[in-house]
């Protein structure tokens, strides 16, 4: 019987943390699907992490989860729109933080938590947007390089 994962995040960015978690997620199951979280503040479109996440793991299945569509302080508004998105219920839910425990048994499924103290890869997505190019080493170079190029 297959065997199905799911990641959530904003990645934003998407760094080798995030990279981290999406391989060991990979390793423990058949297929892998992440949804990529998007509101309309985000400082990088969606589509582009979407882009820089399919470079790196051409093996993950992606969805892109508008935040903005429900009560993002609801955990059943996540449960409901993530079960719109997704094909198969998961098996698995991968994450390296606190709330993808309640995530994965509202879901029904188990859940793997991932370097959730940043010891594999110490960087966060919240760190490396505070001054990007002081973390240029903790992302792939496509990443690396959109950070260069900004102004």
């Amino acid at each position: 019987m297959e065997t199905h994962g799911l990641i959530i995040g904003k990645f934003l960015p998407p760094h080798l943390g995030h990279s981290y978690l999406i391989s060991t997620g990979h390793a423990q199951v058949d297929t892998l699907t992440v949804l990529i979280c998007e509101s309309e503040t985000d400082p990088i479109p969606v589509r582009l992490r979407e882009m820089w996440l399919h470079q790196s793991h051409p093996y993950i299945t992606t969805h892109i989860l508008n935040q903005d569509a429900f009560d993002r302080n609801d955990p059943h508004a996540w449960i409901e729109a993530t079960q719109k998105l997704i094909i198969h219920k998961p098996d698995w839910v991968f994450s390296s933080e606190e709330y993808g425990i309640l995530y994965a048994e509202l879901l029904g499924c188990s859940h793997m938590m991932v370097d959730k103290d940043r010891v594999t890869i110490p960087c966060s997505g919240s760190t490396i947007r505070e001054n990007p190019l002081q973390y240029l080493e903790y992302l792939e170079e496509p990443v690396a390089e959109y950070y260069r190029t900004q102004k």
